[in-house]
């Protein structure tokens, strides 16, 4: 009647998680639950023999990752994705001159991605955070790169990294590297 009050049996481990055993070396004997493999998994892992065993798993599969996805973008359009893609995730901003609406813009940017779009014809577009500007009374003016727009990589004219990154509330220094943005838009439209 009350079945749901019997003891359950443990969860068994993943099928992952007994390859990754396999490759490791490691011996799981049977009966042993998915939590007593991770907990084994866990403390192997920061063995160094482990760890290089590891390591070369992940370069393995990554290797294979890379293959596929050459296979179904092409070398050219993979490389392409992969070369923006250094530009994506980190603090870095960038002066940029780009085409957008057919005229020619220019800001300083942080690139959020580099994506390939496309089901059968692929093709790749930028994922670019434009700065807006913010006016406060009690905490003062400050800028904040939250405004998303998309690009294909063949509408960047120009892009220039700075030094380092402009602090949110550094609104003059916003304004004094935007100038310079500016100026590089000016020379490539005459």
């Amino acid at each position: 009647m009350f079945s749901f009050f019997k003891k359950q049996p443990h969860d068994p481990p993943s099928r992952n998680q007994l390859a990754l055993c396999k490759r490791l070396g490691l011996e799981v004997k049977p009966g042993t639950s998915r939590k007593k493999v991770s907990k084994l998994l866990g403390v192997s892992l920061r063995q160094d023999k482990y760890k290089r065993i590891y390591e070369e798993i992940q370069r393995e599969k990554e290797a294979e990752s890379e293959k596929e996805e050459r296979a179904m973008y092409g070398d050219d359009l993979y490389d392409d994705q992969k070369r923006w893609e250094r530009y994506c995730g980190s603090d870095q901003q960038y002066l940029l001159v780009f085409k957008r609406g057919g005229k020619i813009q220019s800001d300083v940017v942080e690139f959020a991605s580099a994506d390939m779009i496309g089901e059968k014809k692929f093709s790749l577009q930028l994922g670019v955070l434009l700065p807006k500007r913010h006016k406060d009374n009690d905490s003062g003016d400050w800028v904040e790169w939250e405004k998303d727009i998309i690009l294909k990589p063949g509408h960047v004219l120009k892009i220039e990294a700075l030094s380092k990154p402009i602090e949110i509330f550094d609104v003059e220094r916003y304004q004094d590297t935007k100038a310079r943005c500016d100026e590089m838009a000016a020379k490539l439209s005459t």
